[in-house]
Formats: C-alpha cells, structure tokens, sequence
C-alpha cells in the first residue's frame, strides 16, 4: 500500500506524526497518492494515459515535460523550474519519472532547500495535524482558493494520522472488495454489481464502504421505491477517463450518485441530511442530469450543482419519519447509463 510506504518514508526523515499526516492529507489532495498522477486536464489534452506520459517522459519520446505546464506526480509538480529539477533528480538517481521513492527523496530535497527550511521544520515539530497541513497547503502546494481547502486537507489528514499514528481505521478508508461482474449480496436490496466501475477494460475488482451501502439502504427503506446507482465506484482510471477529480470519493469507493424512483433529488438530499449523512451534492436540473450524490465523508459538505454552490443545508436537519411501508415489486437495478458520471465527475 503506497500511503504506508510513503508514512514509514516520512517518519524516518525525522517528521513528527502530525507532521507526517498534514503532508500526506495535501499530497492526497492533490494526486490520490499516485507518483506517476498526470493532470487531468492535460490526460484528456495530449491524449496520454499516467502511465502512457510517464513512459514517454522516461524514454525520451515526449520532450515538453518540463514546458508543458501539466501537473504531475505526488505533488502535482507544475512549474517549469521545479519540473526540470524532478527530472534532472529523476535522471540522476537512474529512476523512473513516476517512480515513488525517488519523488519522496525529491520532495524532502525540495522542503529542506527551496523553503528556508520553514515548512520542512515545522513538519518536524508540528503540534497538530491542523498546523502541519495548513503550512503545507500555504508554503508549499499553494493551489487556487487555497485558503478554502484547509479544512478538508487537515481533515483527510487526520485519516492518516488515526490510520497509522493510532492505528484506528477511519470510517471512510474502511472498504471491502468485490470481483468486478459479479452479483454479491450487501443488503436486503443491493449487490455489488450496481455498485461497479462503468469503465470497460480498466479493472476488475470493485470497491465499496460498507457505510455507503447502509446509508444507501437506509434511503430505500425510507422511501420505499427501487434505487438506481447511476455512479458508484470508480477505478482510477476510468475516473481520469471521463474527466473526474483527482482524489474522488468514487474512486475510495466512498461515494454513489442514485435516483430514487418517483422521487425528487431535493427530497432525497433532505432525508440524507437528516440521518447524517456529511457528503451530500444536488443535482436537480436537465443541465446537472437530476441526481443525489451521497458519501461517507466524516466533516459536513454540501454543494448544489455542477458550479458546487456550497449549501449549508437542503432543509433536512430534523429528522424526518419514516413513511408507512409501502410494498415494492421491483429490485434495485443496475443503471444502464452513468448519468451520474455523465453530468457530474465527484
């Protein structure tokens, strides 16, 4: 597992636990903790796979890795200068360009050189996850709107850090793994095959939180009508392929867009809310394709549309009784499009 080598990584460079989880909270945020992570925008642009990029990079086909402004590895390297000096290390070190442990020796070399050693001397005395991450977010990463995302990078941080700090595994990292095809039982209404991947020739395994499938069921009990899980996980790939974010809670298998038949989106993110479910985004126009989608995530974040209006509540947070039972002849199915997918990349 990459997230425990790049942790033992860190740890014997002498960072502190909260050190170590800031950190890899950001570069989560910004590669899925993926060496060999291309920008998604510029995947689609050049038409190159990760690992197609990172092949051309290595053997000397692709020449504009250092001019071509696309994001890249761990850190999402994106400028020229910084480029040019991964590869160059990349080039001395005989390693691959996407290759993890060269990225690391990379980015500690950058942290303690190109920083004042500011960022790189925090990370070593950091007090909480909070400092350690916001430095790095600040100092380091420095993204748009970068102020805005502290919360969620400390946040997913804090997985880290409960993961291999405390060894508790957190809610949302905890997931079970299914052969891809193939109709395993989750619950009274759902299996595994409504939850696969959409992509063709990319995987076969699926992975599912088995929250996201009790959330899931609790909806349907609620409502009484058949659910369609337009988007449930989604493998890296398949993810990069049509344009989702990098990091996407589909691709932890964390997160499904459904419909709820007869019922509309609102009203289904209204009950989500009130039985607690944080990770909740509204789709209820022809443009945003008409969906719920629901996530396991442990801090609250609501959003309206494909623009991600941030809401603070869809009207849901008394909750709301459960209506009389009413009788349902037909199972959950397996959409045939991914609307979900379509309209909205999560």
């Amino acid at each position: 597992m990459s997230s425990k080598i790049i942790w033992d990584f860190l740890k014997k460079e002498g960072f502190s636990d909260f050190g170590v989880a800031g950190l890899m909270g950001n570069l989560d945020a910004e590669s899925a903790l993926r060496p060999n992570n291309l920008q998604d925008t510029y995947s689609r642009s050049l038409g190159l796979s990760d690992a197609e990029y990172t092949a051309k990079v290595d053997n000397g086909t692709y020449t504009n890795f250092v001019r071509d402004s696309a994001g890249y590895g761990l850190a999402q390297w994106t400028y020229w200068s910084r480029k040019e000096n991964l590869l160059n290390y990349a080039k001395s070190k005989k390693k691959s360009i996407g290759d993890l442990e060269m990225q690391l020796e990379f980015l500690v070399k950058e942290l303690k050189t190109s920083y004042t050693n500011s960022v790189y001397n925090i990370l070593k005395n950091a007090t909480s996850v909070q400092q350690a991450s916001d430095v790095v977010l600040m100092n380091f990463e420095r993204p748009a709107n970068a102020a805005s995302k502290k919360k969620e990078r400390a946040d997913m941080g804090q997985v880290y850090y409960n993961k291999y700090a405390k060894g508790v595994e957190n809610t949302t990292m905890a997931t079970n793994t299914y052969k891809k095809g193939q109709k395993t039982k989750l619950s009274e209404n759902f299996n595994s095959l409504e939850f696969d991947c959409h992509g063709s020739g990319c995987c076969s395994e699926t992975i599912i939180n088995p929250k996201l499938v009790e959330y899931v069921q609790k909806i349907r009990d609620h409502f009484g009508k058949s659910i369609t899980v337009t988007s449930g996980y989604r493998c890296p790939v398949h993810n990069k392929r049509i344009g989702g974010a990098t990091g996407s809670r589909h691709s932890k298998g964390d997160a499904a867009d459904i419909v709820v038949s007869g019922v509309a989106p609102r009203e289904v993110a209204k009950y989500a809310e009130s039985i607690g479910i944080k990770g909740i985004g509204l789709y209820e126009t022809n443009a945003d394709g008409h969906f719920t989608h629901v996530d396991t995530r442990d801090v609250k974040s609501f959003w309206y549309g494909q623009n991600e209006a941030k809401r603070t509540t869809f009207g849901g947070s008394t909750p709301a009784p459960d209506p009389s039972p009413t009788p349902s002849i037909n199972n959950d199915v397996l959409s045939i499009g991914d609307t979900g997918e379509d309209v909205k990349k999560l």
